[in-house]
């Protein structure tokens, strides 16, 4: 009798811990998909913002040559919708399916390995949310380290009047 009542007792632990674990892993999922919906608004935000109070985002596209990293998705959709007219006339277009889309606003996109055979200042990749990933793997493709930011390292710089990210 001791004994059955141990083993359910135990049963029951383990149930507990299993509910606690699922629980959590819900939780950190959960949260995580919060983080990055918070962080497409705030960029959105910031990105509408600079954009409206900014003039010198175009004579930052004219004045250097800069390739952009990302051209799908959420980032690389509120980008382009928010950046228009001849501003990006001299851009550089580069996304990881570049096999598949060919063109891009009627210029060729360039896989990461061909980025290597081209000269720009600055590649700018506009998926926060894989920003990290993105930038190891462009390291790795020989990249300098120097000429790769995001979107935010733009704004910022032009924000305290810097010409030069």
């Amino acid at each position: 009798m001791t004994r059955m009542l141990l083993n359910l007792f135990l049963l029951f632990i383990i149930f507990l811990v299993g509910v606690l674990i699922g629980r959590m892993i819900e939780n950190r999922s959960n949260r995580k998909t919060a983080q990055s919906k918070l962080l497409m608004e705030t960029y959105d935000t910031l990105l509408n913002d600079f954009v409206e109070k900014n003039t010198d985002i175009a004579t930052f596209f004219e004045r250097n040559k800069v390739a952009i990293y990302g051209l799908r998705g959420k980032y690389g959709h509120d980008f382009f919708e928010m950046i228009k007219g001849d501003v990006l006339v001299n851009v550089i277009y580069s996304d990881g399916n570049a096999d598949t889309m060919n063109l891009f606003k009627g210029k060729k996109v360039y896989t990461k390995r061909e980025l290597i055979e081209i000269d720009f200042d600055y590649l700018i990749i506009l998926p926060l949310n894989h920003f990290s990933e993105i930038y190891d793997e462009l390291l790795k493709e020989g990249i300098e380290r120097d000429k790769i930011c995001s979107m935010v390292d733009i704004m910022y710089y032009m924000r305290l009047g810097c010409s030069d990210v």
